[in-house]
């Protein structure tokens, strides 16, 4: 990475920004870091740190899909409490258990991060049908990703999601008991009938209920089109009453197969037909050498101009089951009738997206101000957990005792940071804009059986006649060899308790079963839904959908814990990332220049709008600007995604003494005080790398690169406010 003179970090804890995060030397705890990008001004954070979640689950329904929802369940219970009732901490960093959310904590111990006072869960489905074909005929086909209440209704208040309020500033209250709230969520799932639409659709799914400015209400196929009308007015009120402005929206998506959003107003409907595909829609012979050939179309076209045709055999049987017509569509057919997973990028990054009339609109998931560095995606999906475990001394996959940055025994998944450094996204995704597999042969979509070893356990892929392997079983042998009907797994997880299931009905040996008793779940590989987490960097993560055990549900490994909770003291995962923002405080990836005297040699400007006259720099903590800082304000200005109207320009302070700073640095309850009882009113900077370490290690135990600007007291940006910071 290499610095030039002057350049901008960044990183987000907190709401009210009018800005996207540009790639910086900043990252959310627990998710991947930035890279210089020199000459471009980058935000850190901005405003107080944030007191609202809108969580929202995409769950996939489709049939099988029941055990997942139950071990999600019994996950989400823990998940929920850390951030609704964070324990105590001791001196020590013990945890001290306490009653409630609002209770004090314990003299001698402070919480290990803010309850959570105000959160919204929804709760959509994959589901999305056939986009106008003739396969998913079911009612539950097609849930217009609308939010999913339960039976009976376990909504607040007939709104389509939970309300958690504790504090019971509603009237009427919603949940203020945890195990409350989480039993609803429960039976939500659980009421869930699995019988969704095959072509598993979570990211337009999440798209349609966070992003779609006109979301559509019908779709009608007119000869060879499907056109679409009205507006789906249910999704658009959902949506206005379950997002707020000034709310972190975290998102988790569990699905077992890759994502298959069709376009719609097109010709999907061509493909999700029970009915035979006609010959035409073969690929041409170059598809097959590489599906980015420029001669690669299919046969229902006309060939390139230029391009050998001599070895195209577009009158062959084309051999394509319904359930199998997502994969690798261009490799097959020529063609792709996927969206690209741009578009889910920019759904969650920008503050335009393009409607379905191609018109570039307002984002409305950022329309009101919401910073996009607040929108967090965590994808639990079919991926090897041995490929994504932090691995242990001996180098092996570890999810209990895996090595984080500083060589700590904290287990839990890889965070983005450490996916980059040991090259695991090439592991697991490959390259899919230039049609490059995966390096683990586990994760290569095929209805054919594999060949090949796991780069990181060198488990080999197996077949029915071998013993089992520990990854996937074995790859199988389809029911009808001349008509494949399923992909090859990625994964397995063991059930708790076998139970009876048509799946198992047959005599073709399946790694899921024993006899006529499910055993195991399997995923095949997420692909899709891998590549928008890697395009996310520092606000995406992902987790395996196929749990290592589901049978000890204290054990740090149990269920989807290591990607939602990371370790027993909150290392990663999910809700580290939130934890982190709701101490104040944002990951550095870089280390800080520092001068003899530990000052960090940047400065950190609070921009911001107020009434003219009214710029008040007088606080604890802050300066007015001077003509030096000119060049520093001018820089803020030319961010990307600057208001023009910002008036006023403040510079927040270090701490001016050594026992504040000492405070700052180790006192993990806000408002700091100093050993003598005296208020704080400072940022400092944490770095658990250095030697000795800058600060107590443990409030920086979430960050990849162990390192943190945090703001306390009077420090903590205003409301509404952008900061940023300069370092020369």
């Amino acid at each position: 990475m290499k610095r030039t003179r002057k350049h901008w970090l960044s990183g987000v804890f907190a709401v009210g920004l009018s800005a996207v995060l540009a790639p910086g030397c900043f990252d959310l705890a627990g998710f991947d870091d930035f890279t210089f990008r020199p000459s471009v001004n980058m935000r850190l954070s901005a405003s107080q740190p944030p007191d609202k979640l809108d969580l929202l689950l995409v769950v996939d329904n489709s049939y099988g899909l029941a055990d997942v929802q139950a071990v999600l369940s019994q996950t989400f219970l823990d998940f929920f409490n850390r951030l609704a009732n964070p324990p105590c901490l001791d001196i020590n960093r013990n945890p001290v258990p306490v009653a409630g959310p609002l209770v004090e904590c314990p003299s001698g111990t402070a919480r290990e991060s803010p309850p959570l006072l105000d959160i919204h869960v929804g709760i959509i489905t994959s589901s999305l049908g056939d986009h106008g074909g003739d396969v998913c005929e079911s009612a539950s086909g097609d849930t217009k990703a609308h939010l999913e209440v339960g039976s009976p209704d376990q909504s607040y208040q007939g709104s389509g999601f939970l309300v958690w309020d504790p504090s019971e500033v509603l009237i009427p209250p919603g949940d203020s008991q945890v195990e409350v709230l989480v039993d609803r969520v429960s039976t939500i799932l659980g009421s869930l009938d699995q019988q969704g639409c095959g072509y598993e659709a979570p990211l337009e799914a999440m798209y349609r209920f966070l992003n779609d400015p006109n979301p559509y209400e019908t779709l009608e196929v007119v000869g060879a089109e499907s056109k679409l009308s009205g507006t789906d007015q249910t999704v658009l009120d959902q949506r206005t009453a379950f997002l707020r402005p000034d709310s972190i929206v975290a998102i988790v998506l569990v699905s077992d197969e890759n994502d298959c959003s069709f376009v719609d107003g097109a010709q999907s409907h061509l493909l999700t037909t029970a009915a035979p595909l006609p010959d035409s829609f073969n690929a041409r012979a170059a598809c097959a050498l590489s599906p980015a050939d420029p001669c690669c179309t299919s046969c229902a076209l006309p060939p390139v101009e230029g391009c050998d045709t001599s070895k195209d055999e577009c009158d062959a049987p084309l051999v394509a089951h319904p359930n199998l017509r997502c994969f690798d569509q261009k490799r097959r057919f020529g063609f792709d009738f996927l969206y690209p997973v741009e578009r889910y990028h920019r759904g969650l990054t920008s503050t335009t997206v393009v409607d379905r009339d191609g018109k570039e609109v307002t984002n409305p998931l950022f329309e009101k101000g919401r910073d996009p560095n607040l929108v967090l995606l965590t994808a639990l999906v079919g991926v090897p957990w041995h490929d994504i475990a932090r691995r242990n001394e001996a180098g092996q996959p570890d999810l209990l005792a895996g090595l984080d940055a500083s060589g700590e025994p904290t287990g839990g998944v890889l965070n983005a940071d450490e996916l980059v450094k040991l090259e695991a996204w090439e592991l697991i995704a490959g390259e899919p804009a230039s049609y490059v597999l995966p390096a683990d042969p586990f994760m290569i979509e095929s209805s054919d059986r594999r060949e090949g070893k796991n780069p990181v356990t060198q488990t080999a892929i197996t077949g029915p006649e071998d013993p089992q392997n520990e990854i996937n079983g074995f790859d199988f042998e389809q029911e009808e060899p001349g008509l494949p009907s399923a992909l090859q797994h990625a994964c397995i997880a063991p059930l708790p308790t076998p139970i009876e299931s048509i799946e198992c009905g047959t005599n073709v040996p399946n790694p899921m079963c024993a006899g006529n008793l499910k055993v195991a779940h399997a995923a095949s590989p997420g692909l899709r839904q891998l590549d928008l987490v890697r395009r996310l960097g520092p606000r995406g993560a992902v987790g395996s959908v196929c749990w290592a055990q589901a049978d000890d549900p204290e054990a740090d490994d149990f269920g989807y814990r290591p990607a939602l909770l990371g370790s027993a003291q909150g290392v990663g995962g999910l809700a580290g990332a939130l934890q982190n923002q709701l101490r104040g405080q944002s990951c550095v990836s870089e280390q800080l220049p520092l001068d003899s005297d530990n000052n960090v040699q940047c400065e950190i400007v609070e921009a911001l709008v107020t009434v003219p006259g009214e710029c008040n720099c007088d606080a604890p903590a802050r300066r007015r600007s001077g003509d030096a800082d000119a060049e520093t304000i001018a820089r803020a200005r030319a961010d990307d995604f600057a208001n023009p109207e910002w008036n006023c320009f403040c510079f927040l302070q270090q701490p001016q003494q050594e026992l504040d700073r000492r405070a700052c640095e180790s006192y993990a309850s806000q408002p700091v005080v100093n050993e003598f009882g005296g208020p704080v009113d400072a940022w400092c900077y944490l770095d658990a790398t250095t030697n000795p370490p800058i600060g107590d290690p443990s409030l920086v135990s979430a960050c990849p690169k162990q390192r943190a600007v945090r703001f306390v007291g009077d420090a903590l940006p205003r409301p509404r406010a952008t900061v940023f910071l300069d370092c020369p």
